[in-house]
């Protein structure tokens, strides 16, 4: 229940389409390069942009047999927050939300033991994957129009009870 307060209920995909069709304008050139963008949809994919207003009409005029729904938006997602193919890594993290006493003993017993890192905030270029997370929170804080939530990422530090 908590959580609800900070979900924003009214967002729609169509309100990132603006910030998609810019993307893609501006990296036409290289959208094979994105993770999950096969060879040969690239020129679909430029000639729709011309064509549909809203991200869904895109979806529909690209959807076939092989580019379904789901695809196309998970490609659409990846051109939208610039995340390429070689951007994907095993740079693996353990992102602490929050912890009590007992919490804390046993992250201090396995942070000799893993063989990722443990963070307890955002600080950048700490990690490739969580420098895109912190970029998909941004682009999330645009969409909704709440700037605060770049704020909170930096400042926000892990609950301890």
């Amino acid at each position: 229940n908590n959580s609800f307060k900070y979900i924003y209920k009214d967002i729609k995909i169509d309100n990132a389409y603006k910030l998609l069709t810019y993307n893609i304008i501006n990296n036409k050139d290289n959208l094979k390069d994105y993770l999950t963008v096969d060879e040969g949809i690239e020129n679909r994919i430029i000639k729709g942009i011309n064509i549909a207003k809203s991200w869904s009409e895109l979806i529909n005029y690209l959807k076939t047999k092989r580019y379904t729904y789901n695809k196309l938006n998970r490609m659409f997602i990846h051109i939208l927050l610039n995340i390429r193919k070689n951007d994907i890594t095993d740079d693996i993290y353990i992102k602490v939300l929050g912890f009590n006493n007992n919490g804390k003993k046993y992250l201090n017993t396995i942070k000799k033991k893993l063989k990722y890192s443990i963070l307890y905030g955002y600080k950048p270029n700490k990690s490739k994957l969580l420098d895109i997370e912190f970029k998909s929170t941004y682009i999330y804080s645009l969409i909704v129009n709440d700037y605060k939530l770049i704020e909170m990422e930096y400042k926000n530090k892990p609950i301890i009870k």
